[in-house]
């Protein structure tokens, strides 16, 4: 990515509107459908490889958020699913909760250790992690 060309992601149903990268850098995680991929961007990049794909939601994806220090990925979507990932550890999810309205926001506290969800209703849960 050195030479600012454009990633070619193909095969989403949808434009690409959620991103997030790891702590370190390396991975690169994506929404635009019901599954989300990491993609590996160490060496050469992500360019002709296969990502990673996280499955678990039933509806588009809306939110990505990486933990700051740690490897926990969540995401968040239109089916009311917070799903919590260790993508470069597993495939599937560690944990799962679910709401009654789609998930519009994720975010980790500074420490890592929580993770605030706000839904589409205006409500705004907070998990401990």
């Amino acid at each position: 990515m050195k030479t600012g060309e454009d990633l070619q992601m193909t095969g989403y149903p949808r434009k690409v509107r959620e991103i997030a990268w790891d702590p370190t850098s390396r991975y690169l995680a994506t929404g635009g459908a019901d599954v989300s991929c990491v993609w590996d961007c160490s060496g050469e990049g992500p360019a002709g490889t296969e990502p990673i794909q996280l499955e678990a939601h039933k509806d588009y994806i809306n939110c990505l958020a990486y933990q700051h220090q740690g490897a926990y990925l969540a995401s968040g979507g239109d089916d009311g699913l917070v799903a919590l990932w260790q993508p470069s550890q597993q495939r599937g999810a560690l944990s799962l909760a679910k709401h009654a309205a789609p998930v519009s926001q994720l975010a980790w506290s500074a420490d890592d250790q929580r993770l605030a969800v706000g839904t589409a209703q205006g409500a705004v849960l907070l998990y401990a992690v």
